[in-house]
């Protein structure tokens, strides 16, 4: 009796439900928050989408090492589905070439975002979020005109994802009056580089709810906006865009047909008297480079899996993931799978007992492949909540919460593996043939 793959089970075929956490439900820094990495979560939480990339220009930032951190983070920005055009009134907002001179792009190897010039206490700032400016080793800040900013100081938001650079005396450049109050229907208008693109954009829209710390507006904000000033018809700034969140993919018939449904766009207030900590830059890149490794762990562990799944008992280039948990990974799966090659080359089983005894066999290394998979993002999820818990206080409250939606995100990684490879030892990779 000839022995057959079993090329019509359901576990050769790539599940629908994996696909579904692709790297895009990630995001870390959008060099905008509208963030840094390329990655959204389909839920109705809160997204922070990454800058494209782009070249890195020389960059001529001088930050002095200074103590603290403390930030709370909100995410990206993201599009969703377009929201009526704002309303006429919105027309009464400053032009552009009333603002271009406080503008700043914010360029780093990772990708672009924005920011603007602020004044506070007789201080020029430049002011943006943190998951602009966090997975970027050198930032470079540029002026409309193409300028270089040179900056001198860097502080961190004590509860929120914002960061501000302090310009060196030299530059003799103002900023924009942060606003102190704000109400509902107030014409605002963003200016930033949307998409990463390197160049301004106008958006327009109308402040639609606000809260003690934060603002909800109608301008369609998208990736590569995060850092830019909202900017209300006297010219202050009442908010700095920070993020999108998104719809449910549940069905929620309250919600259905109401602005609710859609994305939804938010900014950060920036009061007068916000606490502000002074951060060392280099201690806050070490701390940012811990949770950018956090989240390419992610991303490689769910390639590895997404490509498993493809063809469970395909051999696995090591040289395609670059990371020691992979590689020990793919070095257990070929081994557990030489029950399986071995009867595809006699192609011959004696008996139906024994072609049982074979599917189990492969069976078992396949089941060890996805537990194998599932433990590593768990250890590694624990370890990057024990770290973090014994630097915390090191830490800014965005870097706390980045740290957190990363160790979700490989516990959810690891719970979807278990769920697929859990449906797919249930099939027999061999089927006979008399």
């Amino acid at each position: 009796m000839s022995a057959l793959p079993n090329d019509h089970s359901p576990w050769r075929g790539f599940p629908v439900a994996l696909f579904l956490l692709s790297p895009c439900f990630w995001a870390h820094a959008d060099a905008s928050v509208l963030h840094e990495a390329n990655r959204t979560e389909m839920t109705a939480e809160e997204v922070v989408l990454p800058p494209p990339p782009v070249p890195m220009a020389d960059p001529d930032v001088d930050l002095e090492d200074n103590d603290g951190p403390t930030t709370q983070g909100e995410k990206d920005a993201e599009p969703g589905v377009p929201e009526p055009p704002p309303d006429d009134h919105a027309a009464n907002v400053q032009s552009f070439d009333d603002v271009k001179d406080h503008m700043v792009i914010i360029e780093h190897e990772n990708g672009t975002g924005s920011g603007f010039l602020g004044m506070v206490d007789g201080c020029t700032y430049v002011f943006t979020n943190q998951h602009v400016i966090a997975y970027g080793a050198r930032p470079v800040f540029k002026t409309m005109s193409g300028n270089p900013l040179k900056v001198v100081g860097f502080e961190t938001s004590a509860q929120h994802d914002i960061a501000r650079f302090q310009l060196a005396p030299d530059n003799g450049i103002s900023g924009l009056e942060l606003a102190e109050k704000v109400g509902i229907g107030t014409p605002i208008v963003v200016f930033g580089n949307s998409g990463g693109g390197g160049v301004f954009t106008e958006l327009r829209g109308t402040v639609q709810g606000v809260g003690p710390d934060r603002i909800e507006i109608s301008a369609e904000i998208v990736q590569g906006n995060s850092g830019s000033a909202i900017i209300d018809r006297d010219m202050k700034v009442v908010g700095i865009v920070t993020y999108v969140t998104m719809p449910s993919e549940d069905d929620d018939w309250v919600k259905a047909g109401t602005r609710f449904a859609q994305a939804r766009r938010f900014g950060l207030r920036i009061a007068p008297d916000h606490r502000w900590i002074k951060t060392d830059w280099k201690t806050y890149r070490g701390h940012m480079d811990i949770l950018n490794g956090h989240a390419q762990y992610v991303d490689i562990m769910f390639q590895l899996a997404v490509d498993w799944f493809k063809d469970p008992v395909a051999e696995l280039d090591k040289s395609k993931y670059g990371h020691p948990d992979a590689s020990r990974w793919i070095d257990k799966h070929a081994a557990g799978l030489s029950d399986y090659r071995r009867t595809l080359r006699k192609a011959k089983v004696r008996n139906l007992r024994e072609l049982n005894w074979r599917n189990q066999k492969v069976r078992d290394a396949l089941t060890a492949d996805y537990r194998l998979l599932v433990s590593c993002l768990r250890k590694k999820a624990s370890e990057a909540r024990h770290k973090a818990s014994r630097n915390s206080a090191r830490m800014t409250q965005y870097m706390i919460e980045e740290n957190e939606r990363l160790a979700v995100a490989m516990e959810t990684l690891a719970t979807q593996i278990e769920r697929e490879g859990e449906a797919m030892v249930q099939r027999d990779a061999f089927i006979l043939r008399n």
